[in-house]
């Protein structure tokens, strides 16, 4: 069983778009968002506290690590190589803090170039693994955008992409595994795009600018 802290900045256009797919495909299949008999939880023995929009700050995300022992990290918001943030661009994590505090976890950071400078600060101070970008993640999304923003049909390609990372580490697949699933998802979704050059080469700079335990962000063979 592994313990689970998710963090969405959830205030933003962009924010609001990633925490709508991550609530969807993610979160809403921890068995603690429904009652039991209305859903069969996609992973049961998998407990989850997430921190979205105004919660999304410090000194809340640190606090809560400080005081509970956390296997898996996951957050979304927006970032710079040195910087994470949350709620209306508030600095969460920082490069020139220290960081020892996230020792023993595995990190996901869905946000731009936090995988440039920042990841590789976590792994030097205990992350047994990193995964998220070293260059700004963009999606196109529809204009206007549907009432329910995981029915766009543009969005969904690029923010799912990076939800299936989510996914297979709560699977408990290593680092080659989840890579591969990450690989097979893109290939389906730029042969989708086949008319569309534009989502196409978005979506290849979200993929070549992955970074993992497979790029020396950490130990590959680290499961939660």
């Amino acid at each position: 069983m592994a313990h689970v802290l998710g963090i969405d900045a959830n205030w933003d256009l962009f924010t609001r778009y990633i925490t709508a797919f991550r609530e969807k495909l993610i979160f809403a299949n921890f068995p603690s968002w429904l009652p039991s008999f209305l859903r069969t939880p996609r992973w049961p023995h998998h407990s989850v506290h997430h921190l979205k929009g105004k919660t999304a700050i410090q000194p809340n995300v640190d606090n809560y690590l400080v005081a509970h022992k956390v296997d898996y990290i996951t957050g979304a918001g927006h970032g710079l190589d040195d910087i994470f943030t949350g709620y209306n661009r508030s600095p969460i994590w920082k490069v020139d803090q220290t960081l020892t505090h996230l020792q023993g976890t595995i990190v996901h950071l869905l946000s731009c170039q936090t995988g440039a400078i920042l990841g590789q600060q976590m792994v030097q101070n205990g992350v047994r693994a990193f995964w998220g970008y070293s260059t700004k993640f963009r999606f196109y999304y529809d204009d206007p955008s549907p009432r329910d923003l995981t029915q766009d049909s543009l969005a969904h390609f690029f923010i799912e992409m990076d939800c299936v990372i989510d996914a297979e580490i709560l699977n408990g697949s290593t680092a080659n595994q989840i890579y591969t699933a990450v690989t097979n998802y893109f290939t389906a979704a730029f042969n989708t795009l086949k008319n569309d050059p534009h989502s196409q080469s978005m979506l290849l700079q979200n993929y070549r600018h992955l970074v993992s335990p497979l790029t020396s962000y950490g130990d590959s063979t680290q499961t939660i």
